[in-house]
């Protein structure tokens, strides 16, 4: 995930944090949101819309959001071994705020210039189903919530901070995967190629 902006790179590390301490999509959605797991879940193969009912039958927590931010930088400082400096937590914690304080109603907001379309919610987002009524995205299954965990685990999802038309960052992450022998199945460049054209 190559991007210009460090706070990307803050981004992608405090959802690596959430789904490393979540052991499925229910633990997963509470931790996002600051909310208690619920009681009663439809079983783990239920597709995400019971998920998301349920999940509306309880309420956010300031106290669970302090305590996840919390967890949160002690993971990226102390397992992840990644320097995160005063500004870096405020950041995280901004970031991290907006879940709390929108919650399943967040949404793409752009700022320093207008928004020209309407953007849709997370929950817009993962109730939305393809052409033939499926739902795709990473909450729908246990199993595809699984996958994505497990790439985080195994350290296969990247967020690099650098300019991706300049001379060194393309470059540094060729040379680091080339030594490990190594091959990029998926490049992430944001809306780069607008700047490109």
């Amino acid at each position: 995930l190559l991007d210009i902006r460090r706070q990307n790179q803050l981004y992608h590390l405090l959802f690596k944090s959430l789904f490393e301490r979540s052991r499925n999509r229910s633990e997963y959605l509470a931790n996002l949101f600051s909310r208690s797991k619920p009681k009663k879940v439809a079983g783990a193969d239920h597709d995400i819309s019971a998920l998301l009912l349920a999940f509306e039958k309880t309420s956010p927590s300031e106290r669970l959001f302090r305590k996840n931010l919390k967890d949160a930088l002690a993971f990226i400082r102390e397992r992840c071994q990644f320097p995160i400096y005063d500004k870096d937590a405020g950041t995280i914690e901004g970031i991290y705020r907006e879940f709390f304080d929108q919650q399943l109603d967040i949404r793409f907001r752009s700022f320093g210039r207008p928004s020209f379309r309407f953007y849709p919610s997370f929950k817009d987002i993962v109730l939305e189903r393809d052409l033939e009524g499926r739902f795709g995205n990473y909450l729908n299954s246990e199993a595809d919530f699984q996958f994505v965990k497990q790439m985080h685990s195994r350290n296969l999802i990247v967020p690099v901070v650098g300019d991706f038309t300049g001379p060194k960052a393309l470059r540094t992450v060729g040379e680091y995967l080339k030594g490990l022998g190594a091959t990029v199945s998926v490049f992430y460049v944001s809306n780069v190629e607008f700047y490109l054209i």
